[in-house]
């Protein structure tokens, strides 16, 4: 990584949220958010500490719960 990086997982964070909220508009919003609010909480840790292996594991299960929504919405439809 270069720069700053909180700016940068914030960026990916904001693309992420842009993702989910997106496929929200076929599905249940509250699913989504009881999944975000950990990525987010996840991230944070991830930005104060990059080279943390247990922050990166915390916030790569939490992401995989987000998309699991995504996923489960979509072929529910």
């Amino acid at each position: 990584m270069c720069g700053d990086p909180c700016a940068e997982f914030a960026t990916l964070l904001h693309a992420q949220l842009y993702v989910v909220l997106w496929h929200s508009i076929d599905c249940n919003l509250a699913v989504y958010f009881l999944a975000i609010a950990p990525m987010v909480q996840c991230a944070k840790g991830l930005a104060q500490n990059p080279r943390d292996p247990s922050a990166v594991s915390q916030w790569r299960g939490a992401n995989h719960q987000v998309l699991c929504q995504l996923v489960y919405c979509t072929v529910s439809d």
